[in-house]
């Protein structure tokens, strides 16, 4: 996905603010809650063991079909989830509650619609050109109908790069392309959630990994467009530095995804 950002207003000290974001959002999501947390459900959890009485085999039984049908629901609801989240633009499943890794085919489909066949790269790519011409970046582009088509153009190259790159070594790394929502309550919970999973995403059992695949697209793709800019623009210097702002845009776009369908239950509740 691509995001929506002016190119070349920029400084040397935007590294600051990103790593100011990653360790704010592995702090929130990892924190001491989180351990204390966990050490609250082992005691539960051992608790219960000790406790536990021999059944007799019709009790068993019939715990055994109690739990059969309990067990049912969760699941089908979490096929739903993984259905939806197929269809949506960016996708948002949780792996906390029976995660299933996407195929070949299903990975091949989110890929179109988070490039494609979707408005949403579409309307971004549209901002991101008006947003550049609005700041006449780069200036060699000049203005009018001939400046906009070629930062239009640039703007849409940069994010086909971006996605495929994404697309292709999410798939290679067998980890997930999509965003995934938080299952936690609570909105600072769900912030760090958002923010954190710019740096982290999960693998095909459901665990966290570092998200190579967004992390190493946005870089890459900053450093590829440069070779289309004008000569002053290098790869090292100014594609790292656009690199920093699409992590960071990212994170934004994150949140935008963890709280939207809160603000369209909202809207349509009132």
């Amino acid at each position: 996905m691509f995001y929506p950002l002016s190119l070349r207003k920029f400084s040397g000290t935007a590294l600051w603010p990103l790593i100011q974001l990653a360790t704010l959002a592995l702090l929130v999501t990892f924190g001491p809650t989180s351990i204390v947390r966990a050490q609250a459900e082992k005691a539960a959890e051992t608790a219960n063991q000790t406790q536990a009485a021999p059944q007799s085999e019709t009790a068993k039984q019939s715990k055994a079909a109690a739990d059969g049908h309990q067990s049912s629901t969760p699941s089908a609801q979490n096929n739903q989830e993984v259905a939806n989240a197929t269809s949506s633009t960016n996708g948002a499943t949780t792996p906390q509650e029976g995660y299933r890794p996407l195929t070949g085919k299903e990975r091949w489909q989110v890929y179109l619609k988070q490039n494609f066949t979707s408005p949403t790269p579409y309307l971004s790519i549209l901002a991101s050109a008006a947003t550049d011409q609005g700041n006449n970046q780069p200036p060699e582009w000049k203005q009018g109908a001939e400046g906009f088509g070629k930062r239009l153009a640039s703007r849409f190259g940069t994010s086909v790069i971006q996605g495929s790159i994404q697309a292709s070594s999410a798939a290679a790394l067998g980890l997930e392309p999509r965003y995934i929502r938080s299952t936690s309550k609570g909105f600072w919970r769900r912030s760090g959630h958002a923010l954190a999973s710019t740096f982290l995403t999960y693998n095909n059992e459901g665990k966290r990994r570092l998200n190579i695949p967004n992390l190493g697209s946005c870089y890459a793709s900053s450093m590829i467009a440069t070779t289309w800019y004008p000569d002053r623009y290098t790869a090292l210097g100014d594609g790292v530095r656009d690199g920093h702002r699409l992590v960071l845009a990212s994170g934004v776009f994150n949140l935008l995804q963890e709280f939207w369908p809160d603000v369209k239950r909202a809207f349509k509740g009132k």
